[in-house]
């Protein structure tokens, strides 16, 4: 099982190296495709949450759970199922389904981060397996939120500093007109 999430990361490294010989003119696979990057980050999502749920309660709690979501086959692919769900509705063009589909895509990073953050502000603060109730937790998520926020500024702002806005700064440099968007 874990080799088939490790497959799933290799998946988007591969997806994103592509897409990224693509932007630059290279050869490439295959020209990037929506789609296909949405199924590799969706398989790589699941893959962090099996290695990183697990982590987080064998880090924080006292009693050192090693408790994964994802214990057999059956798991994966009830996942995978769930994932399929979002997939079909992220893609359905229903203006219904966006703000859903939006806002798990939304809270994703930041969660994600956050957990990473919480397991290391417990790591260097050398708190870890001290948690007993779940209020206990707060100041550990509250720490990964933050820590997940500077990382987002951070690299935001390494984006836009070697990019600009994106697609949005090129009408403003004359780059993108009427007539080019026709």
């Amino acid at each position: 099982m874990t080799l088939l999430l490790l497959g799933f990361g290799a998946l988007l490294g591969a997806d994103g190296l592509n897409a990224l010989f693509f932007d630059l003119g290279l050869p490439h696979l295959y020209t990037p495709y929506n789609p296909i990057r949405l199924a590799t980050g969706l398989l790589t999502g699941l893959a962090m949450a099996a290695f990183l749920v697990p982590t987080f309660n064998s880090t924080i709690w006292q009693t050192g759970l090693d408790v994964s979501p994802l214990t057999g086959l059956s798991d994966v692919l009830g996942a995978i199922a769930l994932e399929g769900v979002y997939f079909v509705a992220a893609l359905s063009g229903s203006s219904l389904l966006w703000y859903p589909v939006s806002l798990l895509a939304v809270l994703g990073v930041p969660a994600v981060t956050g957990l990473i953050g919480a397991l290391v502000a417990a790591a260097a603060t050398g708190r870890t397996n001290r948690a007993t109730r779940l209020s206990q937790i707060l100041p550990w998520a509250f720490g990964g939120l933050l820590m997940a926020a500077v990382f987002l500024l951070m690299t935001s702002g390494l984006r836009f500093a070697l990019f600009g806005a994106g697609p949005m700064d090129l009408p403003m440099r004359g780059l993108v007109t009427e007539r080019s968007l026709k």
